[in-house]
């Protein structure tokens, strides 16, 4: 089927509308932290923590944006969802390159919160993780469906890091008390598209469909978790000070 030009495997049609959604709003969510960014800088030196924080968050975005457009071009247009596809070049580079690009995102907004908020408590530990992961898995070469599955492991390594932005921020409400209610809400809308992102993976679909959730109901209420995680995210962001 045809949509916007694009021709589309049938029955994935949705999914594809609904990765056009996720893609627009974290267009138009990088664009508004990087408007709020710049206003930013004109009132606080740039190296403050606020600025710093929102840098990184910026980045993440941005990274979430591109990442999510690599992966769509392997989805939808290289692999078509075929898995005997998913190890061939190129289109296994698109794949990783996304992956990596992710790992970028989340590893810097991590280290960001540990040396500028939590005054360097884990030494940059958690945030050097998520990189060597994400390098692990971007060099180690992928000839067959076997080696697709394992570097797919090594990924859960970053979508792991995922979780402790909101963690931290957990942590850091319950310990601010001024900076509750803003730190609560990075950390829920971490949560929130982190949930909305996992509800899209196989074992999940296939449990909701066991008990008689259609995989299209699945895929609009993860879009809906994934766009209200965002608009947290970049809400907390853009607001946080420390």
């Amino acid at each position: 089927m045809e949509i916007l030009g694009f021709e589309i495997r049938e029955g994935y049609e949705l999914v594809f509308i609904l990765t056009l959604v996720i893609i627009g709003v974290k267009l138009v969510m990088t664009v508004f932290l990087a408007v709020k960014l710049l206003k930013r800088k004109k009132k606080e030196a740039s190296q403050s923590t606020s600025t710093g924080f929102l840098s990184s968050v910026l980045l993440l975005m941005a990274c979430w944006l591109v990442s999510r457009i690599f992966y769509m071009i392997f989805d939808f247009f290289l692999t078509e969802f075929y898995e005997a596809r998913y190890p061939l070049t190129p289109n296994i580079w698109f794949w990783k390159v996304a992956s990596l690009v992710a790992a970028i995102g989340i590893g810097t907004v991590v280290l960001t919160i540990d040396r500028k908020i939590l005054d360097n408590k884990f030494k940059g530990v958690f945030g050097i993780i998520i990189y060597a992961g994400a390098i692990v898995q971007f060099i180690y070469p992928v000839n067959t469906l076997d080696d697709f599955y394992l570097v797919s492991t090594i990924g859960v390594i970053a979508g792991l890091g995922a979780l402790l932005v909101p963690i931290m921020f957990l942590w850091i409400g319950a310990k601010a008390p001024g900076l509750r209610k803003i730190a609560w809400s990075v950390a829920a809308g971490g949560i929130i598209y982190v949930l909305g992102n996992s509800m899209v993976n196989t074992l999940f679909l296939d449990l909701f469909t066991s008990i008689g959730l259609p995989a299209d109901f699945t895929y609009v209420f993860s879009t809906s978790l994934k766009v209200i995680g965002l608009l947290l995210l970049t809400y907390g962001g853009a607001r946080f000070k420390a």
